[in-house]
């Protein structure tokens, strides 16, 4: 009898190398430290209220119906998802207060309204570079193996239009303070680099 493959941790993507091994027939065993699944995934129970100690956005839910349409399932059978308006609202040291929505033009008329004409430009035209980042690196980067300098090498020469929008020469802090002005978005749009463990200055 073949042994079962063996995935240690039952975080999000614990979860998702178990489904796709179990939905091309492979026998799994997941192992878990603690005492329940999901990693970061989790709730804690403060003074009676339940909070979420993890991911509270899906910035890509396509590729969460993907994992499950590889075993036959359909993400809304198993999860509901919200559209909270406003998505996020920011409180500022200075009393400001923004509200963010998960549609851009009503983001940008937040903006426009509480920060000013020239804070909902300079967002707007941030957005259309970081788009360009998206473009030029999603199929290198984010949707494919984990890149090395061979890799990267290859990359810079077969698409060097790519690695140029990338724009691999400033911090993230950098290309944030060249292009906006306000101190309240420029806070705001930094702190996007910690969702996933970064700094933004280095």
């Amino acid at each position: 009898m073949k042994a079962p493959h063996l995935v240690v941790g039952s975080g999000l993507g614990g979860l998702a190398a178990a489904i796709a091994l179990a939905a091309r027939g492979e026998s799994v065993r997941v192992l878990e430290a603690a005492g329940t699944l999901g990693g970061k995934l989790d709730t804690i129970t403060i003074d009676g209220v339940e909070v979420d100690t993890g991911p509270s956005v899906m910035t890509l839910p396509d590729v969460a119906a993907a994992v499950f349409a590889r075993a036959g399932i359909r993400l809304e059978d198993v999860l509901t998802l919200h559209r909270p308006s406003p998505a996020f609202r920011y409180h500022f040291a200075n009393g400001t207060k923004l509200d963010l929505f998960v549609d851009v033009d009503e983001t940008l008329q937040s903006v426009r309204e509480t920060l000013g004409p020239d804070a909902g430009d300079d967002l707007h035209a941030f957005l259309r570079y970081a788009q360009g980042i998206w473009d030029a690196s999603k199929d290198h980067f984010v949707f494919h193996t984990a890149p090395t300098v061979p890799s990267l090498v290859g990359l810079a020469f077969r698409h060097p239009l790519d690695l140029l929008k990338v724009d691999p020469f400033h911090t993230m802090a950098g290309a944030v303070r060249s292009r906006v002005r306000s101190p309240e978005l420029q806070q705001l749009l930094l702190r996007y680099a910690t969702y996933n463990g970064s700094d933004p200055y280095t």
